[in-house]
């Protein structure tokens, strides 16, 4: 085998595209055979697609399916895929409602049929490649739902509203008073409590559910803000936009649509942006960008890939987030780039008094991590920045 072949997500993989419409089932083909698919099969209905799946001649590893169709819908595939006591993986392209993902993902563990997740139309590479994954990994356990957190698991929990945003203080160096809360997300979960996201959120990319996560961690943060404010705390909030669809030319009008409807002032807002948004270095990320910058968003990125995207794309961005923990002479220097462009910083994970000190001193702004508090539910951290005001507002916790 080539050794480029080898690397592909869907190699040595054989699909059935379940779509009635031609040009988007005709695009989803090309994809997976881009992705080193060995064999893509093709079916406009359920009906015919079982007629495929009945065929012994006709191996499949994987059926990708719309859910609205005309004859027999993806919901009646699943249940057919039961009925039939096909042994393959199922993806399901729609835009996903979650109420419809939970109804869907119960549906799929009561009649024992192996879902891999959903991804939103269009399909991508990105979005395919970790339920391709998921599939391999079930390979050698016949319950492919044990691979990562089940996707009913996310699907109740989506719908019982148990994905929530706890917030982090971050507070300014000089004069401690309170500059914004960082926004962390949580997951209640019924029977472990809170969970932190590096326990769930690879399970929320693999199911093929991150957009759709970075939009509600979005639309969380904006309401909680919005309460605060009215209660007379003068923060804003930072929010990590997880998207991974900063090349689309409507991503920023979204953006700007779901914090002004949400009730908030887009200067209200710091907006940090992943690393993967600049991989492409495309037209469309630079407009979206620009355009938030346009709005009154403040735009903020993370440590290490910020030095050379600020070079690259100067007067976009006003933040730079980076570890406390990071070596004395690394962050001498990101200080240094940063006050050149004009960024105010902001050191994370800051637990000993003499971090605070010395980061002081070399001129960085903002503070967060044990020394200040750690991330809290909206209500305590509301409590927590009331009870601060009504404190000596000069004093630092060193």
């Amino acid at each position: 085998m080539e050794p480029e072949r080898e690397n592909m997500p869907a190699r040595n993989l054989r699909f059935l595209v379940v779509e009635d419409h031609s040009f988007q089932r005709a695009m989803l083909v090309r994809l997976l055979r881009t992705m080193g698919a060995s064999a893509v099969q093709e079916a406009e209905d359920g009906t015919a697609a079982l007629e495929l799946l009945r065929d012994p001649a006709r191996a499949i590893d994987i059926v990708i399916s719309d859910i609205s169709m005309p004859g027999m819908d993806g919901m009646q595939l699943v249940r057919h895929l039961s009925e039939l006591g096909a042994r393959v993986s199922l993806i399901l392209a729609s835009a996903v409602d979650p109420n419809l993902l939970a109804t869907i993902a119960n549906m799929a563990r009561g009649y024992r049929v192996r879902m891999l997740g959903v991804v939103n139309k269009p399909p991508t590479a990105a979005k395919l490649a970790p339920l391709l994954d998921l599939h391999r990994k079930g390979i050698a356990d016949p319950d492919v739902q044990r691979a990562g957190v089940p996707l009913e698991d996310l699907a109740t929990g989506w719908t019982n509203h148990d994905f929530d945003p706890w917030f982090e203080p971050e507070v300014d160096l000089a004069t401690n008073v309170l500059h914004a809360f960082h926004a962390v997300p949580r997951w209640r979960h019924p029977e472990r409590g809170s969970l932190a996201p590096d326990t769930f959120l690879p399970s929320v990319r693999a199911r093929g559910l991150w957009d759709e996560f970075a939009w509600m961690l979005l639309e969380r943060s904006v309401w909680a803000c919005v309460r605060w404010r009215k209660r007379g705390i003068q923060a804003a909030v930072s929010i990590q936009v997880l998207l991974e669809g900063w090349s689309e030319p409507q991503l920023g009008l979204r953006v700007i649509r779901v914090v002004t409807e949400g009730g908030l002032r887009p200067s209200d807002a710091i907006l940090l942006v992943p690393e993967s948004a600049f991989i492409s270095g495309s037209a469309a990320v630079l407009e979206n960008l620009a355009r938030l910058r346009l709005e009154g968003f403040s735009l903020g990125l993370a440590y290490p890939a910020s030095v050379d995207t600020v070079a690259k794309i100067p007067g976009v961005f006003t933040d730079l987030r980076f570890p406390a923990s990071a070596g004395n002479e690394d962050i001498q220097q990101l200080l240094v780039l940063a006050r050149e462009a004009h960024l105010r910083t902001c050191a994370q994970g800051v637990d000993r008094a003499a971090q605070w000190g010395t980061l002081k001193n070399l001129g960085c702004k903002l503070a967060s991590g044990p020394l200040v508090a750690p991330a809290m539910h909206l209500d305590q951290a509301m409590e927590w920045a009331l009870l601060r005001a009504r404190q000596s507002r000069g004093a630092s916790p060193a």
